[in-house]
C-alpha cells in the first residue's frame, strides 16, 4: 500500500508541477549535500529524493504535539541543525525563525527552493530577549543535553513564547523513579563530533523547569525511542517530550 505524501513532499511536488528547473537545482542541492556526508536530519522529499542524515524525524513526530494547521501562526525552532523542524512547520502554514550557532545551514537553501517562509538567524539560544519576538510555538528538539545550563535555556524559551513549548530531550531511566526531579551532570565530549553531553535529565525536572520559568501547566508528555538511521553512527536514546503552555 502507497503511504500517503507528507506535509514537505507535497510542498515538493507542487514546485515540481510549476518549476521544473526549481525542482532540478533542489535536486541538485540535495546531491551536493550527501556527497559531503549528509546532514543532521534525514529529509524524504518524495519520488526518490533523499536527504541524507542521522536521524529521521518524520518517525517521531507524532510525538512532538504540532498542530496539524498551523496557518496564521509563528514558529521559533530552536537549535534548528538541518532544519527538518522549521521546513515541517512552514509546510504546515507557519511563519517560522529558526535559529542555531551555526553560519550556514540546510534550511536556508531547501526553504528558499520551496517557496516555504523560513527565517534562519545565526543566534545561541541564550542571547534570545523578549525584543526577538513572540512566537505562538516554540520547538526545541534534543538540544538542552548538550547546553551548560539546561533551566536558563527554558526561561529564554519562556521569554519569547506566548502560547505552546515543546521540548524534547533525552530521558534515562533513573533508579529513583521517574517521580523523582533529577538532574545527572555528564560532562562528556561527543564521540562523533565537536560538541558536549552536559546533562541527563529526568522528565520530572523538565516538568519543574517550565514551571519555574513560568510555564503555566505542562500539557502533554509523550516518550520515544530516538534511533539513528541505517549506514549512520549508531545511536538509541529513550526522550521525553513535553509541552508547556503560557
Amino acid at each position: 500500500m502507497e503511504q500517503p505524501q507528507s506535509n514537505i513532499q507535497r510542498a515538493v511536488e507542487s514546485i515540481r508541477k510549476t518549476s521544473d528547473a526549481q525542482y532540478q537545482r533542489l535536486v541538485q542541492f540535495v546531491r551536493e549535500v550527501n556527497d559531503k556526508g549528509g546532514a543532521y536530519h534525514q529529509i524524504d522529499f518524495g519520488q526518490g529524493l533523499i536527504l541524507q542524515g542521522d536521524y529521521d524525524m518524520s518517525k517521531y513526530i507524532q510525538h512532538y504535539n504540532l498542530p496539524e494547521n498551523l496557518e496564521g501562526t509563528s514558529v521559533l525552532d530552536v537549535g534548528t541543525s538541518s532544519g527538518y523542524f522549521a521546513l515541517e512547520s512552514a509546510c504546515r502554514g507557519a511563519r517560522v525563525t529558526a535559529i542555531d550557532i551555526w553560519d550556514w545551514t540546510p534550511i536556508q537553501s531547501i526553504s528558499s527552493l520551496l517557496n516555504v517562509s523560513v527565517t534562519y538567524v545565526k543566534k545561541s539560544l541564550y542571547d534570545i530577549e523578549k525584543n526577538f519576538g513572540q512566537f505562538d510555538q516554540v520547538i526545541c528538539g534534543s538540544v538542552l543535553p548538550h547546553l551548560p545550563d539546561p533551566f536558563g535555556a527554558i526561561q529564554r524559551i519562556r521569554t519569547v513564547c506566548n502560547g505552546r513549548a515543546v521540548v524534547s530531550t533525552p530521558h534515562p531511566h533513573f533508579e529513583h523513579g521517574a517521580d523523582h526531579p533529577v538532574c545527572e551532570f555528564i560532562g562528556e565530549k561527543a564521540s562523533d563530533g565537536d560538541y558536549y553531553n552536559y546533562w541527563a535529565i529526568g522528565a520530572k525536572a523538565l516538568e519543574n523547569m517550565f514551571l519555574a520559568a513560568g510555564f503555566t501547566s505542562v500539557e502533554r508528555t509523550d516518550n520515544f525511542t530516538l534511533v539513528t538511521e541505517f549506514g549512520r553512527t549508531e545511536f538509541s536514546e529513550p526522550h521525553v517530550v513535553m509541552t508547556g503552555i503560557v
